[in-house]
């Protein structure tokens, strides 16, 4: 018998007529992720739905359909396994997914940021490489996430060694339609580039990915992000604004002093001062930690 609370409204529902929900394994702002059972191949699998006061909402519901074809895009790569996109018996489209066990980058920072225990370099090269390959394919294909963060990256089995992307929710493909800048802002402004500061969430493209991606490097590095205010007014002036870039040397000082110099590349404010690719970015990241 499934344990049923208040919380998991959809507990209980068979959906297409073949996948029983079972408990709610986590929720955001826009969305619901379900356990269910898949009766016909008798395995366990994930559901994604849009959360109640969205689920008729057209811009969500296309966002949540653009997620699913993109990942199916990226098939083979570093993300989740899309087995489909159904529709609830209120109609409201959910995403089949794969279901994985582990936990989020976010919440393995914060464990080893409190035991004071570090990512060696040899684990933060084996849990980026994937990420990175993943980044690279989804750009040659002129799809950019927008909303890369520690909390989008999926450790299988909470090892380095399968790692995921996770919610291409905001994520635009070149012949989709873009995403609001208040819908960027509604995510973790720390991850943000600058030129969608400046400018709005359609300056976004593949360096703005890049970014992000380093943000997120520099703090599975340190435990802390390269800048932080804690207002938006704030963190948007110190953004856009050259020489406020923390030195990760400085909070590391174990890593090679040639560090910062990636770092300030990486973190560029104009987007046409930094790495170009992805893999440019992880090249040069490559070469100042094993040298």
């Amino acid at each position: 018998m499934i344990a049923m609370n208040m919380d998991d409204t959809r507990t209980g529902e068979m959906i297409g007529g073949r996948y029983l929900v079972g408990p709610r394994l986590g929720h955001g702002a826009h969305g619901e992720v379900y356990r269910a059972r898949d009766t016909i191949d008798q395995q366990d699998v994930a559901i994604k739905f849009l959360a109640h006061h969205l689920a008729h909402d057209t811009d969500y519901r296309l966002r949540l359909v653009r997620e699913a074809r993109i990942m199916s895009a990226l098939k083979g790569l570093a993300t989740v396994t899309i087995h489909g996109v159904i529709g609830a018996d209120d109609g409201a489209p959910c995403v089949v997914m794969e279901l994985m066990d582990g936990k989020d980058l976010s919440d393995v920072l914060s464990e080893r940021q409190k035991n004071e225990d570090y990512f060696s370099i040899d684990e933060v090269i084996r849990l980026f490489a994937p990420i990175v390959r993943t980044l690279d394919a989804a750009h040659a294909k002129g799809i950019v996430h927008r909303d890369l963060k520690p909390s989008n990256i999926f450790l299988c089995g909470g090892e380095v060694d399968d790692s995921r992307i996770m919610d291409f929710g905001l994520a635009k493909a070149e012949d989709l339609s873009s995403i609001t800048a208040d819908q960027m802002l509604a995510g973790s402004p720390s991850y943000i580039a600058p030129e969608i500061w400046q400018r709005g969430a359609k300056e976004a493209d593949s360096r703005s990915d890049i970014y992000s991606l380093a943000v997120v490097i520099f703090e599975t590095l340190c435990f802390q992000v390269p800048v932080y205010r804690k207002e938006l007014v704030q963190m948007l002036v110190a953004v856009t604004t050259p020489g406020n870039l923390a030195s990760l040397h400085a909070l590391r000082p174990s890593l090679p002093t040639h560090i910062d110099d990636w770092a300030q590349q990486a973190l560029a404010i104009d987007p046409d001062n930094r790495f170009q690719t992805v893999v440019a970015l992880w090249r040069a990241l490559r070469s100042v930690l094993q040298h």
